[in-house]
C-alpha cells in the first residue's frame, strides 16, 4: 500500500511540474549572457594570472642559471689558488674571459696575516651588477 501511495505522490509531483507554461519551462535550460561574461571574465583573469607567473619564473630560471656559471667560475678559481703557496710570486691577482668574451673574471689576492684573501669578480655581459665572491684561506707552513 505504501508503494502506491509513493507512486501516486510521485505522479501527482510530475503532472505539477508539467502543468507549467512552455515558457517557464524553457526559462530553467541554459546560461543567460550575464552569465557567461562573468565566467569568461574570471577564466581571463585567471589566463593572465599564469601569464605573468610563467614570466617571472622564467627570469628567476635566467638568474640561477647565471649564478650557477658564476659560482662554478669562482670556485674553480679558488681552488687553483688554493694549493699555491703564500710565498710564492704566482700569488696575484688577474683577468680571464670565459665564453667568448661574454663572461670576464676578475680576482685579488690579499695576505692578511697567515690568511689569503682571495676575491672574486664575475661580471657577464647583459647583466648591470657584477657578482662579487670572497674566501679567507690559511697559509700552509
Amino acid at each position: 500500500m505504501t508503494t502506491r501511495r509513493n507512486a501516486r505522490a510521485r505522479r501527482r509531483a510530475l503532472s505539477r511540474r508539467s502543468r507549467r507554461p512552455a515558457a517557464l519551462r524553457s526559462l530553467r535550460a541554459g546560461f543567460t549572457v550575464v552569465e557567461i561574461v562573468v565566467a569568461i571574465m574570471v577564466l581571463s583573469v585567471g589566463v593572465l594570472g599564469l601569464a605573468a607567473t610563467a614570466a617571472v619564473v622564467q627570469k628567476q630560471m635566467a638568474s640561477g642559471e647565471r649564478q650557477a656559471a658564476a659560482a662554478a667560475i669562482a670556485q674553480s678559481r679558488f681552488d687553483r689558488l688554493t694549493s699555491v703557496n703564500c710565498k710564492s710570486a704566482d700569488l696575484v691577482g688577474g683577468t680571464k674571459d670565459w665564453r667568448k668574451g661574454h663572461v670576464k673574471e676578475t680576482w685579488t689576492v690579499a695576505q692578511v696575516g697567515n690568511v689569503k684573501q682571495i676575491t672574486e669578480t664575475i661580471t657577464i655581459t647583459g647583466y648591470k651588477n657584477p657578482l662579487v665572491y670572497t674566501t679567507y684561506i690559511p697559509c700552509r707552513v
